[in-house]
Formats: C-alpha cells, structure tokens, sequence
C-alpha cells in the first residue's frame, strides 16, 4: 500500500522574490483565501480552484480561444467577449493562446513537483541567506500541504517562512511551527468593524494568534499596507504600534506602500476595482508614518521598496 501524494493548488512560483524575506527567495503562491481585503494584491488567489486571466493588450483577435472553448463562453462577437458563468476553468482557450493573452492561475502540484522548482535556486539561497516563502491566498488553508511541503524544504536545509493573515485558529498554525525560521503578518486596521467593512473577516483571531505566538520563539513580522483612504489614517498606524508594543513580540512592524499593480490584476479577472485610483505615498510620507509607530517603542522599517 502506497501513500497518496499530497496536492496543493499553486497559482504561482515567484522566483528571484526579494520582498518576501531575507536574500533571495522562492515565494510559492497558494489558491484560496478566507479574505477579502477590497485592495487586494493577488485577486487570483480568492478561490481555491483554478482562474482565468485575460490580458487585453496580449490579445491580437485570432480567435483560436474561442474555436477550442467547449462551452461557448468565449465568442466573437464585434470583438471578443467572455461569458464567465458559462466558463468551467478547463483551461482550453488557454492552451491554444499564442500570445498568452489567456492564462490559468491555478496547478494541482504535489511537493515533489514543487520542490523541484524550489531546488533549482538552492545557490541562490545559500549565497544570499534567501530561502522559500509561502503566501497566497492564505496558506493556511492548505495547511496540509504547506506542512508537508516547509519539512520538505527543511530536510534540504532551506530557510523557511510564511505570509499569513492569521485568522484561522491556532489548532491549523501550531503543526506548521517546528518547520518555519519565520511570519509575516497583516494588522491591516485595528479597528475591528473597520476591519470587517475592508476585509470581510474580524480581526479578532488575528490578534489572538499574533499573543499565541509570542511564547513560540519564532521571528514574526507585522505589517500594515498603507490603503489610501482605508488603512493610513494616522490613528490607526498608532494604535497597531501600541497594540503591538503591549502584546507582541515583533521582529519588527513594517509599513508598506500602497502598489498600484492590484488595480490591473482585477480588470483581468474581469473584475471592478472598488478602491478606484489611488495615490501612493511619497518617500517623506512613509518616513513619517514610520516615525508615527516607533514612538511607541517597537523596531519600524519601510517595506517592499
């Protein structure tokens, strides 16, 4: 009797990532996610079965998707169109898109495949002090596989880490302690009916898991995206640094800027953008609100530039 390999759903492998950790990492991308933060950078990820993305500005009207699509979702019609509750994700019109202006993001992979692509960096790791990230999505989701896959990656003496928003109980995190070198986490609004309106989920999981890991003696990043608007107001950057200053045991708070990139992924998806245009934060901006937190006495860094 053989064991059954375990499968994720990966929407990416991000190599060459230097935002993710320290040195140069591998950030492997899993489907799914219990959020819905309005801002979101990887829309891609919100449901755990593959997705279907179009670039527009790829598209050179061949018509080859719409001849291969099984259902009749895609159509020439004036211009191509896309039917996405008629759409099965089979990735057909996909696979026959010259210019890849269609892509599925979503692969069932098991371990072994993704530690194939994780190996081929090894010296880069080494070299940088770089390793393997999991994100998402939420990759506690997936806590099975992202489990089987951090002892994979231990076993070769790659460094580890994980991006999560935290808000799923203790009882999914704990089995993945004793294979992480480190956490990134999100306080996006302290504030938890703000919390609710922005992401969907309270925060209140969140920040009991971030008082649980103080006593795991791992590294652990917080950090906040800076949403214009949302999540920047000088009350609530304060408020997460004084929190954190009486509950937490931090490597460090880190600010991040907003990224524009978001907007595009959604009209991908053939998805609105609630937030609209939005303004990032200049050097000086930043540098004040990383002032604002450190005042309450936490080590502060400016992130992802």
């Amino acid at each position: 009797m053989t064991d059954t390999p375990i499968v994720g759903i990966i929407s990416d492998i991000q190599k060459f990532s230097l935002h993710d950790g320290a040195g140069i990492r591998t950030t492997v991308f899993l489907k799914g996610c219990n959020m819905r933060c309005v801002w979101c950078h990887n829309p891609e990820t919100y449901e755990s079965v593959p997705d279907l993305l179009f670039f527009a500005s790829r598209c050179i009207g061949c018509g080859a998707c719409y001849r291969a699509c099984p259902t009749g979702a895609l159509a020439m019609k004036g211009g191509r169109t896309y039917d996405r509750d008629l759409c099965t994700r089979c990735g057909a019109c996909a696979g026959v898109c010259a210019p890849e202006a269609l892509q599925m993001a979503g692969t069932a992979m098991t371990v072994e495949q993704v530690m194939r692509s994780i190996r081929l960096d090894a010296p880069y790791y080494a070299a940088s002090g770089g390793g393997v990230t999991l994100s998402g999505g939420e990759p506690l989701l997936q806590a099975e596989f992202s489990a089987a896959l951090l002892m994979a990656c231990r076993r070769d003496g790659i460094h580890t880490a994980m991006e999560t928003n935290l808000s799923l109980p203790f009882e999914k995190l704990e089995p993945l302690l004793p294979w992480l070198d480190g956490i990134f986490c999100d306080i996006k609004l302290l504030d938890d009916a703000m919390h609710r309106k922005f992401t969907g989920l309270s925060n209140h999981q969140t920040l009991d898991n971030i008082r649980a890991l103080r006593q795991a003696g791992i590294p652990v990043t917080v950090r906040t995206p800076l949403i214009p608007g949302m999540t920047d107001s000088p009350e609530n950057i304060a408020g997460i640094a004084r929190w954190l200053k009486a509950n937490a045991a931090v490597e460090a708070y880190e600010l991040l800027n907003y990224n524009p990139l978001a907007k595009a992924k959604f009209e991908e998806m053939g998805l609105g953008y609630p937030p609209g245009d939005l303004r990032r934060k200049t050097r000086a901006q930043m540098d004040g609100m990383a002032e604002l937190a450190a005042a309450a006495g936490i080590p502060v860094r400016i992130g992802g530039e």
